[in-house]
């Protein structure tokens, strides 16, 4: 991240810049994109950034593969279950080589067992490549194997 910026001050093409570089994001609710296919989600944001077609293409199998979804590749997101899903969305979220991940609630519609898989492959892809992934959770299993946990209670951090 650009240390030292203020996000208050930039402008709204600035701040879309810096999400599309900086940030992913994964949504609770996944918010795929219905009418592609997994390989073609993990590749819009990449669109977006002006990747190379190769590079689009190497990029979105490495990704789909190292989430475990090899086979699932040109499925949509209605022929592919709930954890499928997320999987994809995890692995559009690192599309861009983002800093950062913003997670919400990311095993809130998942079984117990793929949110375990989920919460492993996070600490994975944070070893592999060095990505911070900072979640909103109320689940206490997710929380007892943050590295570091900050509580929030109205709106306010508590120590």
């Amino acid at each position: 991240m650009v240390v030292g910026s203020d996000l208050a001050e930039m402008s709204p093409v600035e701040l879309s810049k810096f999400r599309l570089n900086k940030i992913g994001f994964v949504f609770q609710a996944y918010n795929l994109i219905p009418v592609l296919t997994a390989k073609e989600n993990v590749e819009y944001p990449l669109l977006l950034q002006k990747v190379s077609k190769k590079e689009l293409e190497n990029r979105s199998t490495e990704l789909l593969e190292k989430v475990g979804l090899k086979d699932h590749m040109n499925k949509r997101p209605t022929q592919m279950s709930g954890g499928q899903q997320q999987r994809v969305a995890v692995a559009r979220a690192l599309a861009t080589k983002p800093e950062m991940i913003l997670a919400d609630e990311p095993t809130a519609n998942l079984d117990s067992q793929t949110g375990e898989l989920l919460i492993e492959l996070f600490r994975q892809l944070n070893e592999d490549y060095k990505t911070t992934f900072v979640m909103a959770s109320h689940d206490p299993e997710v929380i007892s194997q943050a590295k570091r946990v900050v509580r929030l209670k109205d709106g306010r951090v508590m120590l």
